[in-house]
């Protein structure tokens, strides 16, 4: 249960950080 939690975590970070790093990618390009 903590594996599936903490999996649920990442993705959710990856999430959080990747969307603001691709919309300030694709205003510096």
């Amino acid at each position: 249960m903590s594996f599936m939690a903490s999996q649920e975590g990442i993705n959710y970070s990856v999430k959080v950080v990747l969307i603001p790093f691709m919309a300030v990618m694709s205003l510096t390009i």
